[in-house]
């Protein structure tokens, strides 16, 4: 494998963009590919450093400059991603992550069977003209040489499913994929271009599996991992990031429909109420305290 802990991808977290701000944290299911539907392989048509990062000009320097400052890294962009793959400045292949893994991204949209933003971490793969063959073999590896460092980093199963809304959903999958599955919008990527390659996404796991040393269809891993990120039991009158994340989640739930994403921080009477309806139709003990076993009914959707 190209990635582990002690050489991970390159870092670029993009802080300025909408997503980034609005977003919360989530329980990790799985992988998801886009491409980006767009003849610019080049990372910095997408991805630019924050203007007051520490290792702006190593970043400007490694990813290059987008001149026409349509980057990805703005507050009028209304997406998000966990990470790119494209060209680097000096033409090579690599993935850079733009926001950390369990942050929910703004990536696949929803269908009537909700939404695969919910649990899979997303990255976009920047285009050519859909022609080069080369080019698209390196970041084909690329993207499964990624989706296997963040498998092994969640243990998550590259052959396995995620039940959700009733569906067996594959923890590795494409927009595509999420859309026939009632979980997204309606694009094709990356079918469109991986056709072309004679590439599926089955294959894409069978790659992915391989590079983990994962033989026979089976990794020994649970299946339906839910990696729920380490959070702080949450109550009345508590304040922060954490309790937003919540009311975050109980809005997108349809139980906290006052929320106000760029104000709300505070667990207050309403978010009380919520709790407590989330709690009784779960069937738990409805005290109003987010712990774990709340977390674990929250993070399942």
């Amino acid at each position: 494998m190209k990635y582990s802990s002690s050489n991970p991808p390159i870092k670029c977290i993009m802080t300025q963009s909408t997503c980034y701000q609005g977003t919360r944290q989530m329980a990790i299911k799985g992988v998801l590919w886009h491409s980006t539907g767009a003849n610019n392989p080049n990372l910095k048509r997408y991805v630019q450093p924050d203007d007051d990062a520490d290792s702006y000009n190593i970043l400007m320097n490694l990813i290059g400059r987008n001149g026409n400052e349509n980057d990805w890294n703005h507050k009028h962009v209304e997406a998000g991603l966990n990470a790119w793959i494209g060209k680097l400045a000096n033409g090579s292949v690599a993935a850079v992550q733009t926001m950390p893994w369990n942050y929910r991204p703004w990536g696949c949209g929803s269908g009537k069977n909700g939404s695969c933003n919910n649990g899979w971490i997303q990255f976009e793969i920047c285009e050519d003209n859909l022609k080069d063959a080369t080019y698209f073999n390196a970041v084909y590896k690329e993207a499964c040489e990624l989706t296997a460092y963040l498998c092994k980093q969640f243990s998550i199963d590259p052959l396995g499913t995620v039940k959700v809304s009733g569906i067996n959903v594959p923890t590795i999958l494409c927009h595509y994929d999420s859309y026939k599955l009632g979980l997204g919008s309606g694009h094709v990527d990356v079918m469109h271009w991986f056709s072309k390659h004679n590439k599926t996404m089955d294959d894409v796991r069978k790659d992915v599996a391989a590079l983990m040393g994962i033989q026979n269809g089976s990794s020994g891993t649970a299946k339906n991992v839910v990696c729920t990120p380490e959070l702080q039991v949450l109550k009345k009158g508590m304040v922060g990031r954490d309790v937003r994340n919540a009311m975050l989640i109980l809005s997108d739930l349809g139980y906290y429909a006052d929320f106000i994403p760029s104000y709300d921080e505070t667990f207050g009477p309403k978010m009380d109420i919520a709790v407590r309806l989330f709690q009784k139709d779960r069937k738990l003990v409805d005290d109003g305290v987010i712990g774990p076993k709340t977390y674990e009914e929250l993070y399942k959707g």
